[in-house]
């Protein structure tokens, strides 16, 4: 069986432009304008964690590796050109980058050690938080997410807010101008209520599932995401999930095993090369991505109820 290579994928929310990553090192850059690729070059990326991240206005991206070192550390390259913008060698174990959503900055997560705010121009560092496992910022306001390691989650805002931890990891996050929303590894969603932290809703998928990813849509005010059946290792969808009471709605089925979402085009790319519209599945378009031979495990896979 064929099927696709891609393992890293980030979009820019701004932009037409996708970066894509086979395993490590070489990213390649894709228009989905023209479903073309612009450029592929080499990069510090290093497979795990999610390491790679694309400008809002996709003029550039970020790559990240577990080492550091003069192939390792965090780098910064024109998307459209391949060029080093800057490179940060000393930065070790990255786990998470993801670029805050005006783009001036991007937050580094490592697996241990402080997470830093670094200058999306320069690389340098612009803040350090401790203790934090994983970071999520608003783009309707300065609210940001914080999981703090083993302890319960902190909202933080002019009054910083608590929201306890249910298991032991989150997911994703996403917000919406007056409330946010949470994904917990073997866990629920739930959505909180911006100003009092007060839990407003909550879905539980079904056994052995959950969302992996979260994305709001300004469009429908509606919450969307990426349903995994892990115990069914080949089967996801995209699902709705309303604002106001969580109800979901599966949208379609996806063929993937990474997804990013673009804001521009309200579409969400599949690393099987498939675009599909956010709101009602439909394929727009197709990337021709690089693909590569896996064992073939053809069986059914059926639609889990949510």
């Amino acid at each position: 069986m064929r099927a696709s290579a891609i393992r890293h994928l980030a979009a820019g929310k701004r932009s037409t432009l996708v970066a894509a990553a086979i395993f490590e090192h070489r990213v390649q850059i894709w228009d989905l304008d023209t479903k073309a690729a612009v450029k592929e070059f080499e990069t510090v990326l290093s497979f795990g964690g999610d390491r790679l991240a694309m400008h809002p206005l996709g003029d550039r991206c970020i790559a990240a590796a577990w080492k550091a070192g003069k192939r390792g550390g965090v780098a910064c390259y024109e998307t459209r050109t391949g060029k080093l913008i800057w490179h940060r060698p000393d930065l070790r174990q990255t786990q998470r980058i993801r670029f805050s959503p005006g783009g001036e900055a991007a937050w580094c997560v490592p697996d241990s050690g402080p997470t830093k705010l670094l200058d999306s121009d320069s690389g340098t560092t612009v803040d350090v938080v401790a203790g934090l496992s994983n970071i999520f910022d608003s783009e309707y306001s300065a609210d940001l997410l914080m999981e703090k390691r083993k302890r319960h989650y902190i909202l933080r805002r002019e009054k910083n807010l608590q929201i306890p931890r249910l298991t032991f990891a989150v997911l994703d996050a996403a917000f919406g101008p007056r409330s946010l929303t949470i994904s917990e590894s073997v866990g629920p969603v739930r959505c909180m209520d911006l100003l009092t932290g007060n839990e407003l809703w909550r879905h539980l998928p079904g056994r052995d599932a959950h969302f992996l990813r979260l994305w709001y849509r300004e469009a429908d005010r509606n919450f969307y995401g990426v349903l995994w059946a892990f115990r069914e290792a080949r089967f996801r969808s995209l699902v709705r999930l309303d604002e106001k009471s969580g109800e979901p709605n599966v949208i379609c089925p996806l063929n993937s095993w990474v997804e990013a979402y673009c804001a521009n085009l309200d579409c969400v790319i599949t690393s099987s090369g498939e675009v599909v519209g956010l709101s009602d599945g439909r394929l727009l378009n197709r990337l021709q991505f690089p693909e590569t031979d896996y064992p073939d495990r053809s069986e059914s896979v059926e639609l889990p109820t949510v």
